[in-house]
C-alpha cells in the first residue's frame, strides 16, 4: 500500500463512501439541488442514527478478509444495522463462498439487519448479489421525472433526449453536425479526434468504451460545442441523464441509426 496515495484509516478519497453514507444517514439539507436541478430538501433515512466506518477496500481491491474482519468489528462494536454496498462482479457466488453472506450470517446472529445492494448488473435472470436469505438485497428504483433535452435539426425535425447539463446555452444559431466515427473515432476517446473535424460543431458520439461524460470531455477538448450521445446495440432505449461538461443530451439507439 501506497500511504502518499491512499489511507489506512475509512476516510474517504473516492466518493462511495460518502455517497452511500449520506443515503443511510445524512443530516436535512434545505435547498438542496443537483446543479441547478431538483430544488429541494435532501437527507438520509436515518438523520438522528449514528455512523460507523470500516474501511474494506483499497486501490488494489476489496478483500475477503477485510470485508469479514469489518463485519466482525461491527459486531464487537453493537451497531444495529450494516449496510454494505459492495458485492460480487456477475453473478452470485455460493454462499459458502460469499465472504459477505458468511459475514452477514454472522451479523444476523446477533440480531443486526444487514442490508446490501444488489449489485449494477442486469437486467438479465440470476444477475443480482448478495441474495443470501439472512440479507436484506436492496436493487435500485426509477422515477417517473425526466430531464428532456431535445436534438432540433435544421430540417424542423425533433428528437428526444435527456440531459442534466447546466451550462451556457448554445449559439443562437444552426451548427453543423458531425459523427465521431467520421473524425477520428466513434466512441470520443481522450485525444480521438482531429480538431478541425470537430471544431464548432455538434459531435455524435457512440455510448460505450468510456465514461459517458468523458466523451464530452473529449469533444470540448477537440474544439467541438456540443455533443449528441447516441446509443448502440445492447443499450436500446436506456436514457441516463448526466450532468454533461458541455451543451449535450443523450438518445436512444433508433434516433443514433
Amino acid at each position: 500500500m501506497d500511504e502518499s496515495k491512499e489511507s489506512k484509516s475509512p476516510r474517504d478519497i473516492e466518493g462511495h463512501g460518502t455517497h452511500t453514507a449520506s443515503t443511510a444517514v445524512g443530516s436535512v439539507v434545505a435547498n438542496a439541488s443537483f446543479y441547478q436541478y431538483a430544488y429541494g430538501e435532501a437527507r438520509g433515512m436515518a438523520t438522528k442514527a449514528r455512523i460507523a466506518t470500516y474501511k474494506i477496500c483499497w486501490s488494489f481491491g476489496c478483500f475477503d478478509s477485510a470485508i469479514l474482519a469489518a463485519m466482525d468489528q461491527a459486531i464487537a462494536d453493537g451497531v444495529d444495522v450494516i449496510s454494505l454496498s459492495v458485492g460480487a462482479t456477475g453473478y452470485a457466488p455460493e454462499y459458502n463462498h460469499d465472504s459477505i453472506a458468511i459475514g452477514g450470517f454472522g451479523a444476523a446472529q446477533h440480531g443486526i439487519v444487514v442490508s446490501c445492494s444488489a449489485g449494477n448488473s442486469g437486467p438479465g435472470p440470476f444477475t443480482a448479489v448478495n441474495v443470501a436469505p439472512w440479507i436484506l438485497t436492496v436493487g435500485a428504483s426509477t422515477i417517473d421525472r425526466e430531464f428532456p433535452a431535445d436534438a432540433v435539426l435544421s430540417d424542423g425535425r425533433i428528437f428526444s433526449g435527456v440531459s442534466l447539463y447546466s451550462g451556457g446555452p448554445l449559439p443562437d444559431f444552426q451548427l453543423p453536425l458531425v459523427y465521431a466515427g467520421d473524425a477520428g473515432n466513434s466512441y470520443c476517446y481522450i485525444g480521438s479526434l482531429t480538431p478541425w473535424k470537430v471544431q464548432e460543431k455538434i459531435v455524435v458520439c457512440d455510448r460505450g468504451g468510456n465514461a459517458r461524460v468523458e466523451k464530452g470531455s473529449a469533444v470540448k477538448l477537440a474544439g467541438g460545442l456540443g455533443m449528441i450521445l447516441a446509443n448502440i446495440a445492447g443499450n436500446d432505449e436506456e436514457l441516463i441523464a448526466d450532468s454533461h461538461l458541455i451543451s449535450a443530451t443523450m438518445v436512444g439507439e433508433e434516433v443514433g441509426n
